[in-house]
């Protein structure tokens, strides 16, 4: 739940600094950088995933070589 709350947080305010995030959800530092850094982590994941359609191809390729 407070993931959601801090990658929505994130998505009205991109540039949201961790007090700022800490501050407008009521959060501890710690808990909004720790939730911060998974919500980035997961939207590299996800650009990652839409850049590349078939990662498995270059593993493949890889693999025969």
């Amino acid at each position: 739940q407070t993931r959601a709350r801090v990658a929505d947080f994130l998505t009205r305010h991109p540039d949201a600094t961790i007090p700022q995030i800490a501050n407008g959800l009521q959060i501890s530092d710690a808990t909004a950088k720790r939730h911060r850094r998974a919500a980035h982590t997961a939207r590299e994941q996800v650009t990652a995933r839409r850049s590349d359609p078939a990662p498995w191809r270059k593993w493949r390729e890889r693999a025969h070589d």
